[in-house]
């Protein structure tokens, strides 16, 4: 899944986070998934984060 978010919008790392806890894995199976996002405006800013998810 990739969401786009335009360069008007303010984005910080915690709303990705807060997304990611909301995401529906109930079709997933058990296991530790990686996050990444970017910041197209500066390169040296992407970044990732994981979660664990059970059924």
């Amino acid at each position: 899944m990739t969401i786009f978010i335009y360069d008007n919008e303010s984005v910080k790392e915690q709303d990705m986070k807060d997304a990611a806890k909301k995401l529906d894995a109930s079709d997933l199976p058990n296991g530790k998934y990686n996050f990444l996002y970017s910041n197209t405006k500066d390169e040296n800013q992407d970044s990732s984060f994981s979660r664990a998810f059970k059924k």
